[in-house]
């Protein structure tokens, strides 16, 4: 049993990761502790994710007195409007994206630590190999329609190698 980091006394049920200036610190607390720690609500599955992305958008002072003055941004083609996005933590349509760009910006750069994705890149040596077969196929088709049948044969048999390798 993992006890508490902040009251050393009843079991650890959350993990919480802060990260400052690229420093990753990880607590593990009861959920009494959690709860007082974070700006966010617990709930039987975790944590509210509304909570939690609306603990991003919080503006010093100074901003929210200069958002009230102004007329809350709604999109265009959905009506949604930003308060609306920080109570249900969704988008109504793509368009939101680009109406919402300038507060959204910071959020996303926040949370996932950059703007575009990246995606997965397979390996140097997974894209060799895809290249290789899909060479080894365009020869074997030219085997096949040439009638050399051994060599078409023997390109199959690598193909079949590569492919098993991956």
């Amino acid at each position: 049993m993992l006890k508490c980091d902040k009251c050393n006394q009843n079991e650890a049920s959350v993990k919480i990761i802060k990260v400052n200036n690229n420093q990753r610190q990880e607590m593990y607390l009861c959920r009494e502790c959690a709860a007082k720690e974070g700006s966010f609500t617990l709930t039987n599955t975790g944590f509210s994710v509304s909570d939690f992305l609306s603990s991003f958008m919080n503006y010093p002072a100074q901003q929210q007195v200069v958002d009230a003055e102004r007329p809350e941004l709604t999109c265009d083609k959905c009506s949604m409007t930003w308060e609306g996005f920080k109570k249900g933590s969704r988008l109504g349509c793509a368009q939101c994206y680009e109406t919402f760009r300038e507060k959204l910006t910071p959020i996303i750069r926040q949370v996932h630590g950059q703007l575009e994705h990246q995606g997965h890149v397979p390996p140097l040596e997974g894209i060799q190999r895809m290249q290789r077969i899909k060479k080894l196929r365009e020869s074997l088709q030219a085997a096949i329609i040439d009638e050399r049948y051994e060599e078409a044969a023997k390109l199959r048999d690598e193909i079949k190698l590569l492919e098993k390798e991956s």
